[in-house]
């Protein structure tokens, strides 16, 4: 640095050099002109008068006019441009001047004055003319000094001002250098430290370069402590957006896995080491050793290697899991190509799926029954094959079974009005004690003929709800208590407040429900026993009705039983102070 400075140094001296000779040069040419153009206008007015007053303009004229006038050189000149008297010039002169630059000037303005090479001197002229009487021009003009003349006049003083200046400059300048040179080494130094920035090894909290006595690296020391701030800034907003994509990812249900053209494992999100049965403590590094799955690994090798998507669905851990695969690629100097894997757990689905198919077919098999016994009679009597006695009889079965059929078609139209919550019904505040009176005393005929008896105790509480749906709730958990209960058997309904929930408990000491059907009594058309179920009347809709409108109204239902001792239902609802409208 220290010779760079040096070297321009006296470049700029030798700039400065010639700008002040060239300055110079034509200040002073300029200058010399200017008084000269102002001093020869106010000599030919004096001389215009001396010309005007004499009758004979001849040389003895020209050189009296130029003697005073510091012998100038004097031109009388025509009205057409002739020259018919100059001083400088023996003879007489056969030039034509008209179209001379200060003869036209005065032709059209009185006076003119030019600056030019005279061919005839061979020197450089300065001439000034004025029209005189009779439209003569007289001029006179003088030697002027060139530019380089003024030039010459400059070049000793300045070499040696020079030689002075480079001197006393060289020794300053290495001065300056040496003292430029140490904090400009401390600021490289702090500033080696930046291309390490964003390194694993190196922490973005770089080191503050103090002030120093030079303005000039005082800005460039504000401006590297500003990218310092600015670069530190920025690591922690990367650093920010890094941790919420990993918020996001980790927050996502779904898993995604991003990996490369050679299957290694980019990045996961919690979830997909989840649904794959991995854990954070062995995580694996490709894909074949997370997903064990040949049609998993199938499939990201199909969507890196053949730049399109698959979609697959595996089981994995008895988990059906829906894995879509999109092919990835980046260009650039961190070119890559592999995949995305996104994995969704549809057990659910699939099993919502098969209970739709296997309402649909219990439906169609429970309507069929009536209807086939419907059909098969009336064909009877209408082709007369029934006798007269039995005719009632017969009459009396298809009412009936239309009647269950009636009977199954509102059940499933109410199931599904509480599932898609259309329903009508007016919402108001229902009093569970009153609601199981009326199913009680509603009750009470079939269970006499039974000989069951149903007892009801407990506390009173108010729900928000549909009347009719409360009354159904109730009246189809009893109904069940008292057909699957035993001859001399007890129903007992208890009411529970217990602060923001209302309990409904219906006990009974009947035939009980086994084990292996407990998870299943809430489901459409499902019976314990079918023979029982059929004798009795019932659709298998009771209880899945009861679980929709707990649903509906944000409470639970659940279910304890043991075979041969009895069942108790467990029904909690909000209570009406808990429950907006």
């Amino acid at each position: 640095m220290k010779k760079a400075l040096i070297v321009r140094f006296l470049i700029v001296i030798a700039i400065v050099m010639s700008v002040c000779v060239v300055s110079a040069t034509a200040l002073l040419s300029s200058t010399e002109q200017n008084v000269r153009k102002s001093d020869m206008l106010t000599s030919l007015g004096l001389i215009r008068v001396i010309y005007e007053d004499e009758t004979d303009h001849d040389y003895d004229l020209a050189n009296r006019l130029s003697s005073l006038v510091g012998n100038a050189r004097v031109s009388f000149i025509n009205k057409d441009g002739t020259v018919f008297v100059d001083t400088y010039i023996d003879g007489e002169p056969d030039d034509n001047h008209s179209t001379r630059e200060e003869i036209k000037q005065a032709e059209l303005t009185g006076s003119g004055v030019a600056v030019r090479y005279s061919k005839t001197l061979g020197k450089n002229q300065i001439y000034a003319a004025m029209k005189v009487k009779d439209d003569d021009i007289i001029r006179i003009s003088y030697n002027i000094n060139s530019y380089m003349d003024f030039a010459s006049m400059f070049i000793a003083p300045m070499l040696i001002a020079a030689a002075i200046g480079i001197i006393a400059g060289l020794i300053a300048v290495s001065s300056v250098a040496r003292q430029i040179m140490k904090p400009i080494n401390s600021i490289s130094k702090a500033m080696s430290g930046m291309k390490y920035v964003g390194d694993e090894k190196v922490s973005a909290e770089l080191e503050e370069i103090p002030s120093h006595k030079y303005p000039e690296l005082d800005e460039f020391v504000t401006m590297f402590n500003f990218m310092r701030k600015s670069i530190q800034d920025n690591m922690k907003t990367l650093e920010d957006e890094r941790e919420k994509e990993r918020f996001i990812l980790e927050s996502l249900q779904d898993g995604v896995i991003l990996y490369d053209n050679d299957l290694s494992v980019i990045s996961i999100n919690r979830a997909g080491l989840k649904l794959l049965g991995a854990s954070d403590e062995n995580c694996a590094s490709t894909v074949p050793e997370l997903a064990r799955k040949p049609e998993i690994i199938s499939g990201a090798e199909k969507a890196a290697n053949e730049d399109r998507t698959v979609t697959i669905e595996s089981t994995v851990d008895g988990r059906i899991l829906l894995v879509q695969v999109f092919p990835v690629s980046k260009s650039g100097i961190d070119a890559m190509h592999g995949g995305l894997m996104v994995i969704r757990d549809v057990t659910d689905k699939r099993m919502s799926e098969q209970l739709k198919a296997d309402f649909f077919a219990n439906a169609g098999h429970e309507l069929k029954t009536p209807l086939t016994a419907i059909s098969g009679f009336a064909e009877l009597l209408e082709n007369g094959l029934v006798p007269k006695d039995k005719k009632d009889y017969y009459i009396g079965k298809i009412l009936t079974e239309a009647k269950r059929m009636s009977t199954i078609i509102s059940d499933i139209l109410e199931i599904s009005s509480l599932e898609n919550k259309t329903t009508a019904e007016e919402v108001t505040d229902c009093k569970l004690s009153e609601i199981c009176t009326a199913v009680k005393e509603c009750l009470e005929p079939a269970a006499s003929a039974k000989n069951v008896t149903i007892e009801l105790s407990g506390d009173s509480f108010t729900v928000r709800a549909a009347y009719k749906h409360i009354y159904e709730l109730v009246e189809n958990i009893v109904s069940n208590a008292i057909k699957y209960n035993k001859d001399g058997g007890r129903v007992e309904i208890t009411l529970h407040d217990v602060g923001e929930t209302g309990c409904i408990y219906v006990r009974d000491n009947g035939i009980g429900i086994p084990k292996e059907s407990l998870n299943r009594v809430f489901e459409r058309f499902y019976r314990v026993d079918k023979g029982r179920s059929t004798k009795e009347g019932s659709t298998g809709l009771g209880l899945s009705i009861v679980k929709h409108i707990v649903n509906c109204y944000g409470g639970t239902v659940t279910l304890d039983s043991e075979l041969g001792k009895g069942t108790l239902v467990c029904v909690r609802l909000p209570i009406v102070k808990n429950i907006m409208e």
